[in-house]
């Protein structure tokens, strides 16, 4: 079996330019330095053979251009694909092209099976033609191993990743595990911007006065925004079991409320919304989400708007009613609580764990017979079906407000002297 294919990104983010790596990497822990908010997919929950994939950190995989029967699916805890090159009559696509849920500067992976006997050529493009990885090439430099972690850190953000195996051959099963991607810490390129302007200041100020702010505040704000464009990030799923298998409902009512938890990642986000799998009771619910202490409910943080809550069993997508910071590798939980005696439903899964997502859905269950005053573990032997969505929060950009910071000093500093 022909065993190297080629490794193309292909940058259709919002920025339009010339793109830099200004790493390439074959350790994970030198790619991770100085990388904030690291989204990992480690591809723990198995997706269905398709020709579309949504992965659970966000990225869709899209396979195009299949020949025969060709693998594109999540197994034994890895992604799973087939290429052929262009004119092979086997089983394979030739094309696998990965969206990401928000434009990255920094990317990596382990990937298996990429080297073998014959070589298929580079080709691609990224950008404007300028930049492609034949993996078989680079991995073989390493002393011929076929497997390995590859990273890549560029200074322009790029949210699309192809990979394609032009030329002629057979067709290449690989697989690949521990997907990560990231937005670099800001750049330092404004504090050398902030301290030119304050030395133009300072000798010119030697000279005459100078209005600096006037001259140059606009210039140093429009600076700002264009190296650290505002977040464009988009919602992606945390944690979701809505896909397990159904084991019935649980009932909550006013005299017992029901909670489930649920365990973020590594990564920062703003909350967007909760999916439950049952229906609400006659009498109306609210659903609430709380902090956690010693694996029970402890304070609540916010609620979630029931106001299309139905009262026929489904799927329902219930927003959040105010902002809401999800911190790294923090417990919180989801509280059904009706308002009445009339039963709510919340279906239950036999399935455990998390299916979809970067973070965790634990065996924790609770109940409160007090109007959420204190809560008790249940006995529960299944999870409560659940989905969260939130948007990543990327590190802030310092940097723009430090330069803005020196024009405000010395705006100050100028007046007190006029």
């Amino acid at each position: 079996m022909f065993r190297a294919f080629l490794f193309c990104l292909v940058v259709a983010g919002p920025v339009k330019a010339t793109t830099t790596f200004v790493d390439i990497n074959f350790d994970r822990s030198s790619w991770e330095a100085g990388l904030t908010g690291i989204v990992t997919d480690t591809f723990d929950s198995e997706i269905a053979q398709s020709t579309t994939l949504n992965l659970g950190s966000g990225i869709q995989s899209v396979a195009s251009g299949a020949i025969g029967s060709p693998n594109h699916l999540v197994t034994a805890g890895r992604f799973n694909t087939t290429l052929r090159p262009s004119g092979s009559g086997s089983d394979g696509f030739t094309t696998i092209v990965w969206t990401l849920p928000y434009a990255v500067t920094a990317f990596g992976a382990d990937f298996f099976s990429i080297a073998g006997s014959r070589q298929v050529g580079p080709e691609g493009t990224f950008d404007a033609g300028s930049e492609h990885f034949d993996l078989r090439t680079l991995f073989g430099n390493l002393g011929g191993v076929d497997q390995g972690f590859f990273g890549i850190k560029s200074t322009v953000p790029f949210d699309t990743i192809s990979f394609t195996a032009p030329g002629t051959g057979t067709n290449d099963n690989f697989t690949i595990d521990n997907v990560a991607f990231a937005v670099p810490e800001p750049s330092t390129g404004l504090l050398l911007l902030g301290g030119l302007f304050f030395s133009v200041a300072r000798s010119r100020r030697r000279e005459r006065p100078v209005r600096f702010p006037g001259k140059f505040a606009g210039l140093i704000m429009l600076l700002s925004v264009g190296l650290f464009p505002l977040n464009t990030a988009e919602a992606v799923v945390v944690v979701s079991n809505l896909s397990g298998a159904d084991n019935g409902n649980a009932s909550p009512q006013s005299t017992f409320w029901i909670g489930q938890a649920f365990t973020t990642d590594n990564a920062t986000y703003a909350l967007d919304s909760v999916s439950l799998q049952g229906a609400n009771s006659s009498g109306g619910s609210q659903v609430f989400l709380y902090s956690d202490s010693g694996s029970l409910p402890s304070a609540q943080l916010g609620s979630f708007s029931t106001t299309g809550f139905g009262t026929a069993s489904g799927t329902y997508s219930l927003p959040v009613q105010a902002a809401v910071t999800l911190n790294p590798t923090t417990t919180y939980w989801v509280v059904f609580a009706p308002n009445d005696f009339n039963f709510g439903l919340w279906r239950i899964t036999t399935t455990t764990g998390n299916q979809s997502g970067p973070g965790d859905i634990p065996d924790l269950q609770a109940f409160s017979g007090n109007g959420g005053a204190s809560f008790t573990a249940t006995n529960f032997t299944d999870n409560l079906k659940l989905e969260i969505a939130a948007t990543p929060i990327p590190e802030p950009a310092t940097v723009p407000l430090l330069a803005m910071g020196t024009v405000a000093f010395l705006h100050r500093r100028r007046r007190r002297q006029a």
